[in-house]
């Protein structure tokens, strides 16, 4: 039987190292796919390699996405907030609190003041 979280996996270096800045429309999208895909394996099996993956996505389809973009200051940073804050969980290192706190703070800065989420 062929296994999904495999699957994801297998193509995921195929998807992150075609990604370049401007190289395809839907990159960012397909990455942040694929980054979600990963952090669902890394929930289900609790495996770190999934959660590593995840990680090197989102930061992937970050720079594929401009500044000023309403997707890099919502899902974006906040997804990687989340994954390097569970990384942080799990292997206690400092850096992935900063990185996830960092992740967060940008994402404040790039809401508008009148956006809802902006209060969270």
């Amino acid at each position: 039987m062929l296994n999904p979280f495999r699957a994801v996996g297998k193509h995921s270096d195929k998807a992150s190292s075609a990604a370049t800045p401007g190289s395809l429309p839907n990159t960012a999208d397909s990455l942040y796919d694929l980054a979600n895909s990963c952090k669902e394996r890394y929930q289900q099996t609790g495996d770190l390699t999934p959660l590593n993956e995840a990680i090197m996505h989102y930061q992937a389809a970050l720079k594929q996405t401009p500044a000023p973009s309403a997707d890099r200051a919502g899902s974006l940073n906040q997804e990687l907030a989340i994954v390097l804050y569970m990384r942080y969980r799990e292997m206690h290192q400092l850096h992935d609190l900063e990185a996830s706190i960092a992740c967060d703070q940008e994402a404040v800065k790039l809401f508008p003041p009148s956006h809802p989420k902006r209060s969270i």
